[in-house]
C-alpha cells in the first residue's frame, strides 16, 4: 500500500539528525547493528534511549554475521528496497533524500560492495519498561553532556518484546 510505505519512509528520521531512527505517531524506535558475537551496542547520546511523553520506545537490535557469499551488501540492500517501494507504487524519492543526507547513492554504494552481512536475529526491546538500563538527559547531572555508552544487550532479555530468527 502506497500510504503505508511511504508513511514508513516520511517516519524514517535518523538520516535527518532526529534523536531516535524512526519517529511514529505513538512510539519511536531505535535501530543498532552490532555483530553476532559482539554483546553490547553503542549508544551515541542521551536523548537516544530517551523516551518522549505520551510515547514508547522500542530498541531495536540487529545481530549480523560477516559472510561474503551469501551475505548481502548495502548496494544489495538499497537495490531491495527501490524494488519493494517501486512494487507497492511508493515515492522512491522519499528514500533517495534521506540516503542523500548520509551521504549515500545507488552510484557510491556499490564501493562498499566488499563488506557483507548476514542479519542473524533481529530483537525488539521496550525501553519504556521500569528498569530498563539507560542513561538519559533528565537523570543525568546538568554539567554532564555529549555522553556516549553501551548497553549490555545479553542484560535486556527482561525487555524483550520480540525475537525473530532469520
Amino acid at each position: 500500500c502506497v500510504e503505508n510505505i511511504d508513511s514508513l519512509l516520511e517516519s524514517w528520521k535518523g538520516p535527518y539528525g532526529a534523536s531516535h531512527d524512526f519517529i511514529f505517531e505513538h512510539r519511536n524506535v531505535e535501530v543498532k547493528t552490532k555483530k553476532e558475537l559482539i554483546i553490547d551496542v553503542k549508544i551515541s547520546s542521551e536523548y537516544q534511549l530517551d523516551v518522549d511523553e505520551g510515547k514508547g520506545l522500542e530498541l531495536e537490535v540487529i545481530s549480523v554475521k560477516v559472510d561474503l557469499e551469501q551475505g548481502l551488501s548495502i548496494f544489495d540492500l538499497i537495490d531491495k528496497i527501490v524494488l519493494k517501494i517501486n512494487d507497492t507504487e511508493g515515492d522512491v524519492l522519499l528514500f533517495y533524500h534521506a540516503l542523500s543526507q548520509l551521504g549515500l547513492s545507488i552510484k557510491n554504494s556499490s564501493d562498499y560492495n566488499n563488506y557483507r552481512f548476514k542479519v542473524i536475529t533481529a530483537v525488539t526491546f521496550d525501553t519504556s519498561i521500569s528498569g530498563f538500563p539507560k542513561l538519559i538527559k533528565s537523570s543525568l547531572h546538568e554539567g554532564i553532556s555529549k555522553l556516549s555508552y553501551r548497553v549490555n544487550v545479553n542484560a535486556l532479555s527482561p525487555f524483550i518484546i520480540k525475537k525473530k530468527e532469520h
